[in-house]
């Protein structure tokens, strides 16, 4: 979860932009889950670990509402009228969002005729469109154990809104996790992650504590007669092809997305004639190894280091990554450091510790998202000279954090019955010895433990063997994802006929939500799955745009007609608001400009005492641009550098507010706030 200032920035906008000066009280920038991973000092993370729709606040300035406690309902045998029910949705709807919720009730174990019922959380989200398509997209979520509907209020805007344009999208929690019953949650491990988020303990003692927290949430659902068994891909394909038939559909369209694309083969093997097409965003094919796991995640970081270098602006301002990274590992894996940051649901300040191992497993975590790749030299290199370790700090309560999205019972019963069954304990550790840099934080072997007492079953052998099937699909990969890398896509479509496989430069986990590109060939496609997707925006495709370097500095004109001004904007940089750009939706980096009918000294009182702008209030120095003698603040938001600067005229006050870093904030002076302040003009406000 991520302080997001672009997000407090708005805030900050709307109110400086209302009729009168705002009571006291301070908001606090929305945090929210873009990953889930494992907590630094848990069990290794893995490379199918975490739900894929990466939640994004920038498009709310609402606080997040805690997860609900977790707990194990025993489910009762089904109603009369047992099938599909229409009830209240467990969560509060996305705006603008027309919705319908259900509970689908489905076997435990289909296996057993004298099977339990248990409940499926379903909402079906109606299209935007005049006409929209007769054949739904469901969506499946990632994980194992994802929580979907829990997600929505961050991932409803950018992934899902996009496919309501033309068709229905439904989204489930599947079997064991969110709002379905029973919830397969594991608060034990959970609170431990917490427990352990200031502490040094090494891989050896957090394996061994993580391990025990998990397995006292085995027992505790075995106990409310919890059958593990029935929680496995080939049980929720069974699940979609009762819900599939239950809400009326001949046929409809699956979009799955990490651990989402292997339920999506399954249900391709399992159950073809409901299918009209798929989509695999960051696949994951059954016959993969979970060997795989170090040499991907390495793979991932050596492309992280020769990307760098072979960009000139990077390799110029972070020389020598790879031995940097290396070295910085071994300097916190001696002298921690710690820090603090905000629990957003608690608002209570905690202390984080970040050494070696854990910067490994959180630099791997970072690596999922494009945007993180993005700033990743640069923060290895602020890191390394002492100067800023924020990323990483926030990486690491964003691990935590996330356990709250995740059901860790039911990740266990999906992992143990067919993919650690697979693998000797042997293999694994081998696998992990041929890369001794990453220190075992990538050692899966310690899986075995678990799974020799999660009581999941074992697979057949078909659920360790390529999928075959002519539906048309399109499979997805990111050049930089470090949980399924592409040539696992390029391997799942060897045996998929009716598929075409796309790799994007510069991107990580499931680029299909990264928007732009990615996401317009996906939209097409379900449009239109019998033709060849036109993928000629992929050559436009590049690099990772990292920052750090003034690469991303080439300005433009910019006019503002709701705050009537004239200014520059950074090409690359987006929108999030009026009169508000980012670096993109995950950096703090962000610059405001307003026009506003304050008084000057309204609007930095205002600025101040709301928004915890610290520092002296008397102005450092004056800079003259084209149209106005500014007045400059050297201030700090939240920690960070912030470069504010005002000029009055005619009634109405004219706002600047950088927000920097330690590492840019001389590259941002220079090469932004000073030419805005110079081009900066008034204009008639049509």
């Amino acid at each position: 979860m991520f302080r997001r200032l672009s997000t407090l920035l708005i805030t900050i906008s709307t109110l400086l932009s209302a009729c009168s000066i705002p009571l006291a009280g301070t908001p606090t920038a929305t945090l929210a889950p873009t990953t889930t991973a494992e907590p630094t000092n848990n069990p290794a993370p893995t490379n199918e670990q975490e739900p894929t729709a990466r939640p994004d606040p920038t498009a709310t300035t609402q606080p997040i509402a805690k997860p609900a406690p977790t707990e194990v309902p025993v489910p009762t045998k089904a109603p009369a009228t047992q099938g599909l029910q229409p009830v209240s949705c467990s969560f509060s709807l996305p705006t603008g969002a027309n919705a319908t919720c259900y509970v689908l009730f489905v076997p435990e174990n289909r296996a057993s005729s004298n099977s339990r019922t248990i409940e499926l959380a379903v909402a079906v989200f109606k299209s935007s469109g005049n006409n929209p398509a007769k054949d739904p997209v469901v969506y499946l979520e990632g994980g194992p154990g994802g929580n979907a509907l829990q997600a929505l209020e961050f991932t409803y805007e950018d992934n899902f809104v996009p496919m309501l344009a033309d068709r229905d999208v439904i989204v489930f929690d599947q079997r064991g996790t969110g709002y379905s019953k029973p919830s397969l949650a594991c608060d034990e491990y959970t609170k431990l992650a917490y427990d352990t988020l200031n502490k040094n303990i090494s891989l050896e003692e957090g394996n061994k504590l993580f391990i025990a927290a998990l397995l006292k949430c085995h027992d505790r659902l075995i106990a409310t007669g919890v059958d593990l068994t029935a929680y496995n891909s080939v049980a929720s394909a069974a699940d979609i092809e009762d819900l599939r038939k239950a809400l009326g559909y001949e046929q409809w369209n699956l979009y799955g997305s990490s651990y989402g694309t292997r339920l999506a083969l399954t249900t391709m093997r399992e159950y073809p004639a409901g299918i009209r097409s798929v989509v695999l965003d960051a696949t994951r094919s059954l016959q993969a190894s979970e060997t795989s796991t170090p040499g991907d995640v390495d793979r991932s970081f050596e492309k992280l280091f020769s990307g760098c270098k072979q960009d000139v602006a990077c390799n110029k301002a972070f020389p020598n990554l790879h031995d940097r990274f290396y070295a910085l590992v071994d300097t916190l894996n001696k002298e921690p450091i710690v820090d603090q940051a905000t629990n957003p649901f608690t608002q209570k300040q905690l202390n984080i510790l970040i050494n070696g191992d854990a910067l490994i497993g959180l630099t791997a975590q970072a690596m999922y998202s494009s945007d993180l790749i993005t700033q990743l030299p640069k923060a290895v290199f602020a890191a390394s000279e002492g100067i800023d370790h924020s990323l990483f700090v926030r990486l690491a309560l964003n691990s935590v954090l996330q356990n709250e999205y995740l059901s860790y019972g039911m990740f266990f019963a999906v992992r143990c019955n067919e993919e650690i069954s697979f693998d000797t304990v042997e293999a694994l550790a081998a696998a992990d010895d041929a890369f001794p840099q990453q220190h075992q934080v990538f050692d899966l072997s310690t899986y075995t433990t678990i799974c020799n007492t999660w009581q999941a079953g074992t697979a057949p052998t078909i659920e360790n063997e390529p999928v075959i099937s002519d539906i048309p699909t399109l499979v997805l990969a990111g050049e930089y994802d470090p949980a399924t890398p592409p040539d696992d896509g390029r391997e799942a479509a060897k045996t998929l006929t009716n598929s075409t496989f796309i790799e994007f430069p510069g991107r990580g986990h499931a680029p299909g939500f990264d928007g732009g590109c990615p996401q317009n060939i996906a939209l097409a496609f379900l449009n239109d799955p019998t033709s060849k997707p036109d993928t000629s925006c992929v050559a436009e495709q590049s690099a990772p745009a990292f920052v750090g370097t003034g690469s991303d500095l080439v300005l433009k004109p910019l006019v503002n007609q709701q705050f009537g001004y004239s200014s520059l904007i950074p090409e690359a940089w987006e929108e999030i608001s009026s009169g508000i750009y980012a670096r993109n939706r995950t950096s703090d980096i962000a610059i405001l400009q307003l026009g506003i009918s304050f008084t000057k000294q309204q609007a930095l009182d205002n600025l101040a005492n709301q928004f915890g702008l610290e520092g002296d209030r008397s102005p450092s120095g004056t800079h003259k641009g084209a149209s106005f003698t500014w007045d400059l603040y050297k201030l700090t938001l939240q920690g960070l550098p912030a470069d504010l600067a005002l000029a009055e005229r005619d009634g109405k006050t004219y706002v600047i507010l950088l927000i920097s870093d330690n590492v840019e904030r001389t590259l941002l002076y220079d090469g932004l706030f000073i030419p805005v302040l110079d081009a900066f003009a008034p204009v008639t406000v049509s």
